[in-house]
């Protein structure tokens, strides 16, 4: 690889950054870019967004709403400047535009719009016919099946001679776990895969298992990989659960749905009929097959989904998204989990919004185990503030984990990654693997 190329990233998702005189020149996305580039202390002004690409372990779209989100919470309104074709581009704006633009207002009670992606999303659209140039010193010349990157009339950089040619869909089913038939059991268990968000950490993402049902709540990238620290296989996944559309919840489901149309396998999607409809506006552009790959399985909010022996509950979160958040809480041989999602709960807000379900501080009162999402460091921030997790606590008898959390400090006990919450005969056991 030339010296003027950096590659970050990890096996089977990665990224190049391109040294310029003008600036650092950033080749896609990946679901942990934001995570990389802040490891590698690299800034990238300059993007370019390359035709879309999804393997068994994401893709070169996402990761692009938190690096986004890095840029809003700085208070850096200097733009990204996105190269590529006007289809791409458009498309990335459109998806960018359903998270990015959606605030809460001044005293959080009301969900707002605000177009700041007009601020941090500027494009140069290019085409096969027309070189791209930067600062006269940097060209860049879309062809067909390649992007190549020429600095004072020379070639320094190729997309298609860099692309890892190796098939990492077959080197990924290689090292998954062979599957093996679920086993029944009587009890509900809980595996947390990760504990954090877009900044920090693994994702929040979980597998709950009862009966002989494994449901994958908001599937983390590499999810495949992921799978085989639990001997299991995307066979195994019975249902999916998707929880809101920000990228952080759904950075695996690229991969899901890339193996499932390789595959012809039918994906079970647990989620409102708000929530999938996004979902399918995201993904049909990339899958054409979308539609006949998923199978949606509707959940009402505050209404009672029984599902196999046991029954699902979910219900809308204070969140900054109009396409919906959810909880989750699953019953099952009078078992009781819920997870809370991305929610800002606020006893001083639930006196202001008193017919908001979001608020019932007794929602939980009869579970046995919560996770909830937490934040340590900002009390206005837009998730749960841990002097209010504290008051939940203390308003249930249920057993209190959080996660989801950018700081790297925690004062509350939080969720364990990579362990097995069991909870049988309305008691809670913690197991490692």
């Amino acid at each position: 690889m030339s010296e003027n190329v950096i590659r970050i990233g990890y096996d089977f998702l990665n990224i190049d950054i391109i040294k310029t005189p003008v600036g650092n020149i950033r080749i896609g996305s990946c679901p942990k870019v934001s995570k990389f580039l802040k490891e590698n202390n690299i800034e990238a002004n300059y993007v370019i967004v390359p035709p879309f690409i999804a393997n068994y372990a994401g893709d070169n779209y996402t990761g692009e709403e938190f690096v986004l989100w890095n840029k809003i919470y700085k208070n850096d309104w200097t733009p990204n400047i996105y190269i590529g074709s006007r289809k791409n581009l458009n498309y990335l704006y459109k998806r960018l535009a359903k998270t990015i633009n959606w605030t809460f207002n001044k005293d959080k009670t009301k969900i707002i719009k605000k177009n700041r992606l007009k601020k941090l999303f500027k494009r140069i659209k290019a085409r096969y016919d027309k070189p791209v140039r930067i600062k006269k010193q940097v060209e860049i010349i879309f062809k067909p099946h390649d992007i190549l990157i020429y600095l004072n009339s020379q070639k320094i950089y190729s997309w298609a001679e860099n692309l890892n040619c190796s098939d990492i869909n077959k080197k990924i089913i290689s090292i998954s776990k062979k599957y093996l038939p679920n086993k029944y059991i009587d009890y509900l268990e809980i595996i947390p895969l990760g504990d954090g968000n877009g900044f920090r950490g693994n994702t929040a993402s979980f597998i709950v298992k009862y009966a002989q049902r494994i449901i994958f709540i908001d599937p983390i990238a590499e999810p495949l990989i992921v799978l085989k620290k639990l001997n299991l296989n995307f066979d195994n996944i019975t249902d999916y659960f998707i929880s809101h559309i920000h990228e952080d919840h759904i950075e695996g489901l690229s991969a899901i749905l890339k193996f499932a149309s390789d595959f012809g396998k039918k994906l079970n999607i647990i989620t409102t009929k708000k929530i999938y409809k996004e979902l399918k506006k995201i993904y049909e552009p990339l899958f054409l097959d979308f539609e006949v790959i998923t199978n949606h399985i509707n959940i009402i909010p505050n209404a009672t989904l029984p599902y196999y022996h046991g029954y699902i509950t979910v219900r809308l979160n204070h969140h900054v998204l109009k396409s919906q958040t959810l909880s989750f809480k699953i019953h099952y041989k009078n078992n009781i989990f819920a997870i809370s999602g991305d929610t800002k709960y606020d006893s001083k807000l639930a006196l202001k919004l008193k017919n908001n379900l979001a608020f019932d501080i007794g929602y939980y009162n009869d579970c046995h185990l919560l996770f909830h999402e937490v934040e340590f460091e900002n009390p206005n921030n837009v998730h749960t503030f841990y002097k209010e997790v504290e008051k939940i606590k203390a308003n249930t008898k249920a057993k209190v984990l959080v996660y989801h959390s950018s700081s790297e400090k925690f004062l509350l006990d939080k969720v364990k990654e990579f362990h097995r919450y069991i909870i049988k005969y309305g008691k809670v056991i913690l197991k490692s693997l």
